[in-house]
């Protein structure tokens, strides 16, 4: 099976620490997102290491991040949207790195009927689904369904979600029906929510080589690494 990355891992784990805190009593200047959901580091046939991350995560009820004091050199970005947590903390991530884009010189990222077609700077207008007891933000960039933002077919949250944590095989498999095409949001792309991709509800896993090369699709792994 084929597994897939993205250049922008570095930017989306960022973007994570953003959406959830990382784990209580520990310093984030000590331990990023890899250091924590490092999974185990793969070998490939020519000999290089490539590590295997899964992010999890939901962001607490109640949480604030301290106050920050950027530095003169900081680049500060304007029209940056602000996405309450949907259907996974990484593909929440990439939607609000689209909304920026759609907002910046890009706007065909979203084509949505919401906000005259525009991005919007949080997910408020989509509202909330309760999904097996669990209260959910709706967000069609990061995660379609059937019903939401003009959607008529199952999409992601249909065919992948049924409740955080859930490893279990997903709705379309268990129910018989055919998955929807991918192309509409984020959550497709990342394999996030998904059990054939190994991916929990709420999860998502990155590859990515020790090195900081960039990396594609590979299929010649062998399991382990010194």
């Amino acid at each position: 099976m084929k597994k897939s990355t993205f250049t922008l891992l570095s930017a989306l784990l960022l973007a994570c620490t953003l959406i959830f805190d990382v784990q209580p009593g520990i310093s984030q200047k000590a331990k990023t997102l890899s250091d924590l959901n490092l999974v185990e580091t793969l070998r490939t046939a020519d000999g290089r290491l490539i590590d295997k991350i899964t992010v999890p995560g939901i962001p607490p009820a109640i949480h604030r991040e301290p106050v920050t004091a950027p530095t003169e050199s900081a680049v500060m970005l304007s029209n940056m949207p602000g996405y309450d947590w949907s259907f996974g903390c990484s593909a929440t991530a990439a939607a609000m790195i689209a909304g920026f884009y759609d907002n910046n010189g890009y706007p065909n990222s979203y084509t949505g009927p919401t906000n005259g077609g525009v991005a919007p700077m949080n997910n408020s207008s989509w509202g909330t689904v309760t999904i097996n007891g669990e209260v959910r933000s709706l967000c069609p960039i990061s995660a379609t369904r059937q019903g939401l933002d003009g959607r008529a077919t199952r999409g992601h949250v249909d065919d992948y979600w049924i409740a955080y944590g859930n490893s279990s095989d997903d709705p379309y498999i268990t129910n018989g029906w055919t998955e929807h095409t991918h192309g509409d949001c984020s959550g497709d792309f990342m394999g996030t929510n998904q059990s054939s991709k190994g991916n929990s509800d709420g999860s998502t896993t990155f590859y990515s080589y020790t090195n900081g090369a960039p990396l594609y699709d590979f299929t010649d792994l062998e399991p382990g690494a010194p």
